[in-house]
């Protein structure tokens, strides 16, 4: 004979009604490229480049007087001469305000003596000019790009290439205008055009392979990146940049050989310490990480990574508690950093502080009132605090902007059950259930009330549909038990309740031992 607890001796029935968990253990989360841009360098323009494209204006028949001011002019400008250029360009403006090249190189010297509004003014002037009209076009791009104002800029780009295709120094700069953009697909066709032309441009090597990694192309960038290091072995962007292909590649042995080669020509070189880091964390050598991290930390205090790398190797030592230290210093840096406030919000649930991750996320409500996933997590908090009340307005803090959210309707389906408050528990799981007919919790849930209110058909049709999405569910496999023994159907209760204990031997402990009799 078998004999199962009554509904209202139901096991496991405890308070905080299964709520899943916030997280699962640490998981190292890929590297952010987003915090630390490459090399600035690489995304800026060389001046030397920009003036070569002023050619020498060809002879006409004007005074030799003006002719010479301009060779002098072109010669200032070349020389970054700002100043002393200045006189003379007004010196030709006055002579003969139609000569062109006096409005474009006053607009250059005012492009670079921080003079924007006057440069662009007076390159605008110059494109009237057919002899200066595709310099000036160039100078307005870059006039646009040290201003940020890219769209701006890739405009007068396009413009100057319809005119010109060959512009090989417009396209370059249009590819870095589409890179600041995250328009990386258009960005590698700009720096391919570049690099059939000049198949060694160190800089369109780099950014090609930069625009490769945003776009999952890891392989294709490290093609290039070996091209670059063949050029030049001693390239800190190319070495960075490989190092971050091959983690993207799951090659961490050779990401940390890359970092290492990067250290090789500049010792303490931030993100060669940070990518060797990263990459001895991927490889599982958790103290050569540590050691690695701490150094990281004296060098740049100031940078989060090094920080936020400290307390994930102290997490996979299980140093949860000492993880928490440099996981707050490195929050302190940069409050908004996801990957390392989750970080923070596995330790602290592996140590079981949930007053600490209850008032971090009242903080997130408050501070950030559109955050779904904060008001959600405090819910669960709240749920398993036994303040049902206050968890449910959470969960419909979640369901106000997405009513079809089902782990919140499932968490106030929960809440409601746990307040006695049956109808609206009944309605939050039909909900459910018109959404999707395959989430096996919302099924278990519902059988428990109908159990309870002696609804033994529905709730035994409701174990059963638990049971076809998941049947390994022993809780399912236990109340459907009792509902067969209500039912007076003894022998496939019994047979229930025994499948239920193959699954999880440990049954007969969790039950009171007079439910079972063989």
């Amino acid at each position: 004979m078998v004999m199962v607890p009554p509904p209202d001796e139901a096991p496991d029935s405890d308070s905080s009604g299964d709520i899943p968990p916030l997280s699962s253990g640490v998981e190292i989360e890929d590297l952010s490229d987003d915090s630390e841009y490459i090399d600035e360098s690489a995304v800026s323009c060389d001046e030397d480049e920009e003036l070569f494209c002023i050619l020498p204006t060809k002879e006409v028949k004007i005074e030799k007087s003006l002719n010479t001011l301009l060779k002098v002019v072109r010669q200032l400008i070349r020389d970054h001469e700002w100043q002393k250029a200045l006189p003379f360009i007004q010196q030709i403006i006055a002579q003969d305000p139609d000569e062109s090249s006096g409005w474009l190189y006053l607009g250059i010297v005012y492009l670079y003596t921080g003079k924007p509004t006057e440069a662009a003014e007076n390159l605008n002037r110059a494109t009237n000019y057919e002899d200066t009209q595709k310099s000036a076009l160039y100078f307005l791009a870059l006039n646009d790009y040290r201003r940020g104002r890219y769209l701006q800029a890739q405009d007068y780009l396009k413009n100057l290439i319809s005119l010109d295709s060959g512009q090989t120094r417009a396209r370059f700069l249009l590819g870095l205008c589409l890179v600041r953009l995250q328009l990386y697909s258009s960005a590698i066709y700009e720096f391919e055009e570049v690099l059939h032309v000049y198949p060694d441009h160190e800089r369109a090597l780099i950014l090609i392979s930069y625009s490769h990694i945003h776009q999952e192309r890891p392989d294709n960038a490290i093609g290039y990146l070996d091209h670059l290091l063949e050029l030049n072995e001693k390239n800190i962007s190319a070495w960075e940049l490989k190092s971050r292909a091959l983690l993207r590649l799951g090659r961490y042995a050779e990401a940390l050989s890359c970092a290492k080669r990067l250290l090789r020509y500049n010792q303490g070189n931030f993100q060669g310490m940070n990518l060797a880091c990263f990459s001895l964390l991927k490889l599982g050598r958790f103290d050569d990480s540590l050691a690695v991290s701490r150094q990281l930390t004296k060098k740049y205090p100031l940078k989060p990574s090094g920080w936020t790398q400290t307390g994930l190797a102290l997490m996979m030592m299980d140093r949860y508690q000492d993880a928490l230290e440099p996981l707050e210093k490195s929050l302190k840096i940069n409050p908004h950093d996801k990957i390392t406030q989750s970080y923070r919000i596995t330790a602290l649930r592996k140590l079981k502080r949930y007053g600490d991750l209850l008032q971090y996320y009242e903080y997130l409500t408050d501070t950030d009132p559109e955050n779904q996933n904060a008001w959600y997590n405090k819910g669960v908090l709240l749920h398993r605090a036994g303040r049902f009340k206050e968890a449910i307005d959470c969960y419909q803090k979640v369901l106000s902007k997405n009513p079809s959210e089902v782990r919140s309707l499932l968490n106030k389906g929960r809440a409601l059950q746990a307040l006695h408050q049956t109808r609206e528990a009944i309605a939050c799981y039909k909900k459910i259930i018109s959404i999707t007919q395959e989430n096996a919790d919302t099924w278990f849930f519902l059988g428990q009330i109908y159990a309870s209110l002696v609804r033994l058909s529905e709730a035994l049709a409701c174990f059963e549909q638990t049971l076809r999405i998941r049947p390994e569910h022993v809780k399912a496999l236990v109340w459907k038990a009792r509902v067969l023994d209500e039912l007076g159907m003894k022998q496939q209760a019994y047979q229930t309740l025994s499948k239920a204990r193959k699954l999880d031997p440990d049954i007969s402990t969790q039950l009171s031992s007079k439910y079972f009799h063989d």
